[in-house]
């Protein structure tokens, strides 16, 4: 009968469309911090890495600057990423926890541009540099996959689907935000 309607033109009736609506945002408020960090995280790193990141300079490291940068962003992110399979560390980290985490994982934004420019004297350094990119790629690892991990824990295939929505947000205020981070490295002396 439903495939006769549709032949005929005429939508298929709209049962349960309210229930679902109702639990679409049920699940959503249930998951509000880890849309939250994600979006934050992945808004964050992607501001950041690759391009804003490779362009940071070296005269020690030279034109092997860059391509150190993104591995060692790579690998620390790879291990940021290992790390919440270790037993007990997903138990030690709650969600509000990863929430302050990715909020303060804003200042890193300000730490790469005073990087880039030179800023407060000693952060132009290819070690002060460097760790700071290992601790983007460690905390862009643990708490994107964890607040990854506590969204596909609640509400089932529609709680994976908003997550996956807040990881494609994420990224693609990322990629916007990084145009702006260039800007701002390109509109000062390296």
């Amino acid at each position: 009968e439903e495939y006769d309607q549709i032949l005929a033109g005429s939508p298929p009736p709209r049962t349960g469309h309210a229930s679902h609506t109702r639990a679409f945002w049920t699940v959503a408020q249930e998951l509000l911090l880890p849309i939250l960090t994600v979006i934050l995280t992945f808004t964050v790193t992607l501001s950041l890495f690759p391009g804003p990141i490779a362009l940071l300079q070296s005269d020690l490291l030279g034109s092997w600057a860059p391509i150190l940068a993104l591995s060692t962003f790579n690998v620390f992110d790879f291990v940021g990423r290992s790390l919440p399979a270790w037993q007990g560390l997903a138990d030690l980290i709650s969600t509000r926890l990863l929430f302050v985490a990715a909020v303060t994982r804003l200042g890193f934004v300000v730490l790469f541009v005073g990087v880039y420019r030179n800023a407060f004297g000693y952060l132009g350094s290819e070690e002060v540099a460097g760790l700071s990119i290992a601790f983007l790629g460690v905390s862009n690892g643990v708490v994107g996959t964890l607040a990854m991990m506590r969204g596909g824990e609640t509400g089932g295939e529609m709680g994976g689907a908003i997550m996956s929505f807040a990881l494609a947000l994420g990224l693609g205020l990322g990629v916007s935000l990084g145009f702006v981070v260039i800007w701002a490295f390109s509109n000062s002396d390296p």
